[in-house]
């Protein structure tokens, strides 16, 4: 969308420095082939960045310019029915280790009379059982739906993210976040 709308025929969007590094692994030496087939391709395009800190990164990383590119953020998708916070139940979009999947489990285990509503399509449980105190969503397209069931939203991230979408949802729906430095 971001090329088409500036009317150029090949971009790449990172929306993540985690998708920058990534974007060079295996392996990562400076005389990497494969990182410098990357490179030459990136100095070709347009680079887009979903944040400055992601734009610095790929400075950094790649040598590369990048534009800032904001992510869209559908309201209309978000947007609570229901601001009511009175319920006491904790938020978490969950989807990898790398998201803090491991430790909002710990949590849920930790703390059985607190209850934890977790969206994202690949979050795991590290038990076979599901607890009483958890409500799991799975992938959600509307969350607005999660957004009216909790009253806290966690982001323990392990990473740092160019822009946690996440918490900008919350904040738009009232609902305070707990966080890491991402």
């Amino acid at each position: 969308l971001a090329s088409t709308l500036a009317g150029i025929s090949c971009s790449h969007f990172f929306h993540s420095p985690l998708y920058i590094e990534s974007f060079l692994c295996h392996p990562t030496r400076p005389n990497d082939e494969v990182g410098q087939v990357k490179e030459k391709i990136l100095q070709k395009r347009i680079v887009f960045a979903s944040s400055k800190f992601t734009k610095n990164r790929i400075k950094e990383l790649l040598d590369v310019y990048a534009v800032i590119w904001y992510p869209f953020i559908d309201l209309e998708r978000c947007l609570a029915v229901s601001n009511k916070k009175v319920n006491k139940v904790i938020g978490f979009y969950g989807g990898s280790p790398i998201k803090g999947d491991n430790l909002v489990n710990m949590l849920i285990d930790e703390m059985p009379h607190n209850k934890f509503v977790v969206v994202g399509r690949n979050f795991k449980r590290i038990s076979d059982t599901t607890p009483d105190n958890l409500e799991y969503m799975g992938d959600q397209t509307n969350m607005k739906d999660f957004y009216e069931k909790i009253s806290l939203l966690i982001v323990p991230s392990l990473t740092y993210e160019g822009y946690s979408r996440v918490i900008i949802e919350a904040a738009s729906n009232g609902i305070p976040v707990i966080s890491n430095n991402i």
